[in-house]
């Protein structure tokens, strides 16, 4: 993969990112916060299916850095007081490795 392509995956990694925090910004006064975090998983998705394994990977840290701080209780704070979190944050991580790799497959 050139450099070119690698550092727009980056790019639209950050902007899902950003993207899918204003989303969750919106969606925070009707919705739970699975929901939210099902917003931010399907931006790893789409950035996994589209991009580099580099680029699903940041996608998934920022996402999970995002939601993390902004959304999960004590908000402004990256420490989490409810252990499930942590899945969340495996999870999301996981899914952008296993479609990574699923999609560099498909492309050899």
């Amino acid at each position: 993969m050139d450099a070119g392509r690698d550092w727009k995956g980056y790019a639209w990694a950050v902007a899902a990112c950003g993207a899918c925090t204003l989303l969750g910004l919106a969606m925070r006064p009707r919705f739970d916060l699975v929901n939210v975090a099902m917003v931010y998983l399907l931006a790893v998705v789409v950035i996994a299916l589209r991009c580099s394994r580099g680029a699903a990977i940041a996608a998934a840290a920022l996402c999970v850095a995002a939601f993390d701080f902004l959304f999960v209780p004590p908000e402004g704070t990256f420490t989490v007081d409810d252990l499930q979190y942590l899945l969340t944050f495996a999870i999301m991580l996981a899914v952008a490795l296993v479609i990574s790799r699923l999609v560099a497959d498909v492309r050899r």
